[in-house]
């Protein structure tokens, strides 16, 4: 019973880990005084080609050497995107379109985790789709002012390592299962992902 919990507590603290490196390298963009030079007149991201090198710099030094988020993407009221990590570029999207957006905005700098999602946006040369956890926070400029959202994202391979190590060297004897705070089943993911479809 002891090991259980030790092993629990493991499990959950590596976990933990992860999503923390994923929100200090969003507040740290948040409050990078180099970051407000960033922004137009209007406060939108200037997405420029040169002012996106000296963006993906920026984020690349905010990130560490221990690369803790694997694709950053930044975004502002306007829907102009940044994107840096696994891809980078710019690009315009709706963010009324993103189902998250309201309600990063609505929390005011506190962090929200998403669940678990399939996509092909950060697969490169074709490859297909991996699963990544995203984290969002409101970013605010030197004044305080919303003026759009930070995404961090990890794969989820890394996030959920421990757990899938563990289930791998008991050869599936032991099953582990992690839920949210809202007791929505995150890992595996895959389970997840199906039974949200049904």
């Amino acid at each position: 019973k002891a090991a259980l919990a030790t092993l629990n507590t493991s499990i959950a603290d590596q976990v933990d880990a992860v999503i923390h490196d994923l929100d200090i390298t969003s507040a740290n963009i948040n409050y990078s005084s180099l970051m407000s030079d960033k922004l137009d007149d209007s406060f939108g991201l200037n997405i420029a080609d040169a002012n996106l090198t000296e963006m993906a710099d920026l984020f690349v030094t905010i990130n560490g050497s221990d690369i803790r988020a694997d694709q950053i993407n930044l975004f502002d009221m306007h829907g102009n995107e940044v994107k840096v990590g696994i891809i980078t570029n710019t690009d315009q999207v709706d963010i009324h379109s993103l189902d998250w957006f309201d309600e990063v905005i609505e929390r005011k700098g506190v962090k929200l985790i998403g669940d678990p999602y399939l996509t092909s946006a950060y697969s490169l040369a074709n490859v297909s789709s991996d699963w990544y956890l995203s984290v969002y926070r409101t970013y605010s400029n030197q004044y305080g002012r919303k003026v759009g959202a930070i995404e961090t994202i990890k794969r989820c391979k890394n996030v959920f390592k421990s757990a899938a190590s563990y289930e791998k060297k008991t050869k599936d004897a032991a099953n582990i299962y992690i839920f949210n705070k809202k007791g929505v089943l995150v890992y595996p993911y895959a389970v997840s992902a199906e039974e949200k479809e049904q």
